[in-house]
């Protein structure tokens, strides 16, 4: 059995390579372990903020997909978390209204050129947004339990304040690569 598990992974190796090396298209730059600069024109968090303000709207693609990941992440968690009893819809109506709550704060910041420079204080600050609404959550429903909500709060904080600090980039290094294909 061994002998055939191993021809099988190695037959496997050499076709895997074959197909990365005859029918894939050519590597856009080398392989890397330094993640490459930021873009001189989105290099500070008051830069991207203002990108953010100029093409984020409130209700967009964006929103829409910070809720899937983030939804699909936390359901992930509240089925492997002890005593979680949350439904995967109640997971995500959850996580869709703590986004849009932060969506809303953020792009109000945002369109008043307000930004904090440090990633960490900036997760801070969503940190206790979040946790603020969790809590007013609580008061408003007898039905919302706050177990693990301060572990979901520290994900989806995490989440949210870094998709919102590199997404601009990420839009500004597509739209120049479309730029240079066409």
């Amino acid at each position: 059995m061994l002998p055939s598990l191993a021809a099988a992974v190695a037959i496997l190796c050499a076709g895997g390579w074959w197909v990365v090396t005859h029918r894939l298209p050519p590597a856009d730059h080398p392989p890397s372990l330094v993640a490459p600069r930021l873009p001189e024109e989105l290099d500070t968090a008051a830069e991207r903020s203002a990108f953010r303000a100029l093409n984020w709207r409130m209700l967009d693609a964006n929103l829409a997909q910070k809720v899937a990941l983030v939804g699909l992440v936390c359901i992930d968690f509240a089925q492997i978390l002890p005593g979680s009893t949350m439904t995967p819809l109640d997971t995500v109506v959850s996580v869709g209204v703590l986004l849009v709550v932060n969506s809303a704060v953020g792009l109000a910041l945002a369109r008043r050129s307000r930004s904090i420079e440090r990633t960490a204080l900036a997760f801070l600050a969503v940190c206790g947004l979040n946790a603020l609404t969790v809590a007013a959550a609580s008061l408003l429903s007898r039905h919302f339990h706050l177990d693990h909500a301060l572990f979901f709060v520290l994900l989806i904080s995490l989440i949210v304040v870094l998709y919102d600090r590199y997404r601009p980039v990420r839009d500004l290094r597509m739209a120049r690569a479309g730029a240079v294909t066409a």
